[in-house]
């Protein structure tokens, strides 16, 4: 298994755990070709599917450093995608908000746990997050991405 494949099956089983995204339906660590354009985002989950959890540790390069003579520093960029529709905007961008605001809490947890991920694997830097609705009559969507950096020493 990669370090990328291994780390999200990691974070995706500690994100599974958190109380506050126990409404989440749908845990991917897939890529879906409709999170990369908006226009096919309203179309790429199913309604039962909704709200959403997708995340990736492998869509991004790796920077790979020397650490020591014979360890090397992987620095892993990590995207976590949550997707949930409402009736109205405010209430797709408000249940996308909560959901990215637990994210952040299991993330925070891992920064201050060093071995929480494993062996060698440590959450340094900051914990980005932003977040858009789209309308899509008679639903709106939301979308938020919470991005970090998770650093492996192999």
């Amino acid at each position: 298994m990669s370090i990328q494949k291994d780390l999200e099956t990691k974070l995706l089983a500690a994100l599974k755990q958190a109380p506050r995204l126990a409404a989440i339906k749908t845990w991917e660590a897939d890529i879906r070709d409709c999170l990369f354009t908006e226009s096919k985002l309203t179309q790429g989950f199913n309604a039962e599917e909704l709200p959403a959890l997708n995340l990736s540790a492998s869509i991004d390069p790796t920077k790979r450093t020397p650490f020591t003579y014979t360890e090397a520093q992987h620095d892993i960029p990590v995207s976590i995608v949550v997707i949930t529709k409402a009736v109205k905007r405010k209430e797709a961008f408000d249940g996308a908000k909560d959901l990215q605001e637990a994210v952040e809490c299991v993330l925070e947890l891992f920064r201050r746990s060093g071995n929480s991920l494993g062996q060698n694997t440590f959450l340094f830097g900051e914990i980005s997050s932003s977040a858009i609705t789209i309308q899509q009559d008679p639903y709106s969507f939301a979308v938020g991405t919470t991005g970090c950096t998770i650093t492996k020493i192999t």
